[in-house]
C-alpha cells in the first residue's frame, strides 16, 4: 500500500486542513482501505465466509467517498447523523453505473448474512466422494463459491482513486503513472475502463497447482 501512504503524505504536506471535505474523505478512505486489507488477511488465513462483511464495508465507505466528492454539501448531514445515511442504497443511484454497483453490493450483502446458502457455500467443501465437510477451522479451496480475494484486490484501488481525484494536483506525475498502472492491474473498478457487469464477474477461482 505504498501508493496509499504516499498519497496521504502528499495531501498532508501542503496545508493543515480545516474544511470538512478533505477531512471526511480521508477518514472514509482509511476506513475503506483498512476493511479491505483486513478482508485480504482473513481470506488468506482461510476464513472466506468472514471476509464478506469486510468487503461490503470497504465498498460502502468508498462509495460514500465518491458521493461526497461529487456532492460535498451533503457531508454536514452525514456528520449530523441524518437518518437517510442509515442506509446507503440511494447513494449508488447518484453515482455512475448504479446497476453494476447494486449487483456487486447485493452479492457482498447476501454472502455476509447468516443464510443457509452462504453458510453451505462458504463454510463447507467436498472432502471425498459424496462427502461434505463443514469447517470450523480455516477452510481450503475449492468451496462452492469462488475465491473472494479477487474482489478485495479489485476494490482496493477505488478509495485511493477517489481520494486522489479530490485533489489531483498534490501528487507527482510519477505517482500518477504508478497508480494508473496499479488501477489497470486491479481492473479499474467503477472507472472508465471497467467492464464487469455483475459482482460474479469479479470472483475467479484460484489456479489449481500441480503436485
Amino acid at each position: 500500500m505504498d501508493l496509499g501512504y504516499e498519497l496521504f503524505t502528499a495531501r498532508a504536506l501542503p496545508k493543515v486542513y480545516s474544511d470538512e471535505v478533505p477531512i471526511v474523505l480521508t477518514y472514509l478512505c482509511i476506513k475503506s482501505i483498512n476493511d479491505l486489507l483486513a478482508a485480504m488477511l482473513v481470506i488468506k488465513n482461510g476464513y472466506h465466509f468472514q471476509s464478506w462483511p469486510l468487503l461490503r464495508g470497504g465498498l460502502e465507505a468508498a462509495e460514500l467517498m465518491d458521493y461526497f466528492k461529487r456532492y460535498p454539501k451533503d457531508i454536514r448531514g452525514w456528520l449530523d447523523k441524518e437518518k437517510r445515511f442509515d442506509g446507503l442504497s440511494w447513494v449508488r443511484d447518484d453515482l455512475p453505473m448504479p446497476q453494476r454497483r447494486k449487483n456487486l453490493f447485493d452479492l457482498l450483502n447476501e454472502a455476509s448474512h447468516a443464510n443457509f446458502r452462504s453458510i453451505d457455500a462458504l463454510s463447507s467443501f467436498e472432502s471425498g466422494p459424496s462427502v461434505k465437510t463443514l469447517a470450523v477451522d480455516p477452510i481450503p479451496f475449492p468451496t462452492k463459491e469462488g475465491n473472494p480475494l479477487p474482489i478485495a484486490a479489485s476494490l482496493i484501488s477505488y478509495p485511493i482513486r477517489v481520494l486522489w481525484l479530490s485533489e489531483p494536483g498534490v501528487v507527482s506525475s510519477d505517482w500518477i503513472s504508478k497508480f494508473k498502472e496499479f488501477d489497470s492491474a486491479t481492473g479499474f473498478l467503477f472507472g472508465e475502463g471497467w467492464t464487469a457487469t455483475s459482482g460474479d464477474d469479479l470472483v475467479v477461482e484460484p489456479p489449481v497447482t500441480q503436485e
